[in-house]
This record gives C-alpha cells, sequence and structure tokens, in this order.
C-alpha cells in the first residue's frame, strides 16, 4: 500500500478569475503562501518518503515548501501538471461563462473538447499513470504529490469510479490535501479536502 497525499497548490492571484492551466508566471500570492506553510506544519510530524510536483512555479513552489522539513528534494513530474487550456488561456473565467462552448464543456466534460486545448480523457489519463508508477516506485510509504485542482478530481473519478462529467462536484480547494491509498487490487480515499492537522486525522 502507497499513501499518496494528493495536494493541491495554494491560492494565486489567477485562481477563480482567469484561466491560466500550462502557463508559467503565476506564483503563490500571500494566502497561497500561508497554504504551503500550513500544510508544511501539518505534515511535518509524517514520514514522507518523497516529494513530486507539476513543473508549474505555483505547484513546485507547494512542493518545496513541504519537502523542506523532510529534507526532501522536489521531483518535477510533466504528467502532473494542469489542464492545457487552449484558447481559453488568459481569458477571463466571467467573460467565458457566456460562450456556449464552455458551459457544454463544464457540462459534459466526457465529450466536449476546449478550443486548441487538451482533451480531459488525456488529462486523465496522463495523471492516473504518473500516480501509478509513483506508486509503483515508493510502495509502502507516504509520499506528497503536488498538483491541480481538476487533475486531482481528475485522478479522484478514475480511482472512485466517477464520471468524469460530475468531477465538479468534488471539492479540492487550494491548499488542500487528498488521501489515497493505492495497491495492487484497489484504491481508498482515506481523507478529502483537508487543510489543517484536525482534518487530516490519523494518517
Amino acid at each position: 500500500m502507497t499513501l499518496l497525499l494528493l495536494t493541491r497548490h495554494g491560492a494565486t492571484d489567477a485562481v477563480g478569475k482567469i484561466i491560466c492551466g500550462q502557463l508559467p508566471g503565476y506564483p503563490l500570492n500571500e494566502q497561497g503562501r500561508a497554504e504551503a506553510a500550513l500544510l508544511a506544519r501539518s505534515l511535518s510530524s509524517l514520514n514522507i518518503a518523497a516529494a513530486y510536483s507539476s513543473p508549474l512555479e505555483r505547484a513546485r513552489e507547494t512542493a518545496a515548501t513541504i519537502a523542506a522539513p523532510h529534507g526532501l528534494s522536489v521531483v518535477e513530474a510533466e504528467p502532473l501538471s494542469d489542464i492545457d487550456f487552449g484558447q481559453w488561456n488568459t481569458r477571463a473565467i466571467a467573460d467565458l461563462e457566456s460562450e456556449d462552448s464552455f458551459r457544454r464543456f463544464n457540462q459534459h466534460r466526457s465529450f466536449c473538447g476546449i478550443p486548441q486545448g487538451e482533451r480531459v480523457s488525456r488529462v486523465q489519463a496522463r495523471v492516473v499513470d504518473a500516480l501509478a508508477d509513483i506508486a509503483i516506485r515508493h510502495a509502502g510509504a507516504t509520499v506528497v504529490v503536488v498538483s491541480h485542482g481538476d487533475p486531482i478530481r481528475l485522478a479522484l473519478a478514475f480511482y472512485l469510479g466517477l464520471a468524469v462529467d460530475h468531477i465538479q462536484r468534488l471539492e479540492v480547494g487550494t491548499g488542500s490535501v487528498t488521501a489515497l491509498e493505492l495497491n495492487d487490487a484497489d484504491a481508498t480515499l482515506r481523507t478529502m479536502n483537508a487543510r489543517n492537522l484536525d482534518s487530516l486525522g490519523s494518517l
């Protein structure tokens, strides 16, 4: 059994406002740095064997903060990156909500693609493959994996048998940890959207 601490990066100035996807240049803001520091304190007592991160700055910063008390270097993994939002990159979410293509995508993600962007099915496949590889590499250990909201939701949908169209029902806030146990036969969700020691419970 491997315990994966699926961690969404801390807040940035873009969260909830604009689509940034895989674009660089969106570091943690003050709130995001505080969220990362809280996670680092909450996870400091655990025996964490490794820390993996999306290569995007906001994820790397979060991972580095969590890894520091354990003396770990962060391993960057491209498959953990956010969705490539194509033509929607840098667009304001409020503006996109009036466009039919964006509304269709959010209602039927399993079928509707992103203009010049990445299909959700491919995002799910690359993230799940990456997590499976990490679980094999660190069998029996606890590993921090810092990624982004949608990739984490897509991974959870795969392991819990949920329809992709319903992933927005899963709350994965900034600076949160979702603990997922993986073994050869199945997966177990230990905790979801936890932010501090009390909500993390006895991991």
